[in-house]
């Protein structure tokens, strides 16, 4: 039986909903670095359905999870989505998590497996068609998560869409990755300027970081999500993006999903200590594993704006009157489905 509201109610559950977007924006005005208890409580809304599955590996730095988690509540999104927090191993307030942060699953490892095993057991909890990897040392923005899907929905034989990936002051970290003749992968644009138009058209990637992305739920089922040769973490993100590939689907940049990254905070910066060591430990195994799929590319370092562009076949320049806007004239609908058109056809406009 349907339960019937009334505008008293609507009106309620209206108040609420700016309640808690009042007290996450509050979160995000003390500052990334500046996080510390007493916590707020924060309520996420419960969808019988979703149509995204938002899964954020932790471990320890309860702060640094929660202030992830009020930026996805103040960011909103069109589509329903849920929270999944894997727990792996913590020791610190993560442990209590559900009395701070209400509608959101819990995953609870009782030691420290690492980012693979904390996203395939948060992924076998949900319940999306969508799944995103989301850090818990990032800041989504507003639109991040309704952008990642409008990708699915204007191009064809997407794959997996990342994230543009921003340091907090402003300097661009990453727009979608280079993998080069030699295995080696590097982020296309790193310490850049963010705004610069070369970094901010949807285009194919060879690659894209862990940090933010997402996949149709039946894709990451066929693949077998992360690769578990990758234990505990590193080249895991790199890998599934090749296993897209294999299957003859677009691995695609977004940079209209735009979400800050506080690198280094889960795993460290250092590759010979810690967690982070293991990005050299697990380098051999991606080479040997998919040589074939870039053994052809570019050089190291040479012509590197060429090589971001590798999945265009030729270029096209289209002149107007004015840029074309779809909402303002049956013209400007016309020149954004010939734009498409070339686009389909592996044309750069």
């Amino acid at each position: 039986r349907a339960i019937e509201t009334t505008p008293a109610d609507d009106r309620t559950a209206a108040l609420a909903r700016l309640a808690q977007i009042s007290r996450a924006h509050d979160v995000l005005l003390t500052g990334f670095d500046m996080v510390r208890g007493p916590y707020v409580p924060l309520s996420f809304p419960v969808h019988p359905k979703p149509r995204v599955s938002v899964v954020i590996p932790a471990h320890n730095k309860f702060g640094v999870t929660y202030y992830c988690l009020s930026a996805l509540l103040f960011a909103g999104a069109r589509a329903t989505f849920e929270v999944i927090v894997v727990d792996d191993g913590s020791s610190d307030e993560t442990l209590r998590i559900e009395d701070i942060v209400s509608g959101i699953t819990v995953v609870r490892h009782e030691s420290a497996l690492g980012f693979v095993d904390a996203c395939n057991d948060g992924v076998a909890r949900a319940s999306g068609d969508f799944i995103v990897l989301l850090n818990n040392d990032t800041e989504p923005t507003v639109g991040w998560l309704d952008e990642m899907l409008a990708t699915f929905d204007n191009f064809d034989d997407v794959g997996i869409v990342g994230a543009k990936l921003v340091y907090p002051d402003g300097r661009l970290q990453e727009a979608g990755g280079i993998v080069w003749n030699t295995g080696d992968p590097a982020n296309y644009g790193r310490g850049g300027n963010a705004a610069d138009p070369k970094f901010n058209y949807v285009r194919q990637a060879d690659y894209l970081s862990g940090a933010c992305i997402m996949l149709p739920a039946a894709l990451w089922t066929k693949l077998g999500g992360l690769s578990e040769i990758y234990r505990p973490a590193y080249f895991e993100d790199t890998d599934l993006c090749f296993k897209v590939k294999a299957e003859g689907l677009k691995v695609v940049y977004n940079p209209f999903c735009l979400v800050y990254h506080f690198e280094g905070v889960s795993s460290g910066t250092d590759v010979n200590s810690g967690m982070k060591r293991f990005q050299e430990i697990n380098r051999p195994t991606f080479k040997a594993r998919w040589t074939e799929l870039y053994k052809d590319n570019g050089e190291v370092g040479v012509d590197v704006d060429l090589n971001k562009d590798r999945g265009v076949a030729r270029r096209a320049l289209m002149v107007d009157l004015q840029f074309p806007r779809g909402d303002n004239d049956a013209g400007s609908y016309a020149a954004i489905q010939e734009i498409r058109l070339l686009q389909s056809l592996g044309f750069k406009v």
